[in-house]
């Protein structure tokens, strides 16, 4: 099962149009949807500086889910209020044999 971020009352005030938020598998990287259509990156460790701000739907984001080998593959897809289905690949880890 993959971990979702709490997004209660006080997350909602401090942070409005805040719709999805979902970790990685391997913890280290979360995935923020909004109401604004765009789709952020953090790393757990980075502090509040988006990795990446990606845009795609013509409605809020409301879904976001990691691929089970995520941390590798860097897959992971998002779904929109305007129907559309969106896959990305953002931050996969390589193996680099010296």
């Amino acid at each position: 099962r993959i971990k979702t971020c709490e997004i209660g009352e006080d997350t909602a005030r401090g942070k409005p149009g805040v719709g999805v938020c979902r970790f990685r598998p391997d913890g280290r990287i979360f995935a923020v949807g909004g109401w604004d259509k765009r789709l952020r990156l953090f790393s757990r460790s980075a502090g509040a500086t988006p990795l990446a701000l990606m845009r795609t739907h013509i409605d809020s984001v409301t879904a976001i889910d990691w691929a089970p080998d995520s941390a590798t593959s860097g897959i992971l897809a998002t779904g929109s209020e305007d129907g559309q289905i969106a896959l990305w690949r953002a931050f996969p880890h390589t193996n680099r044999e010296k």
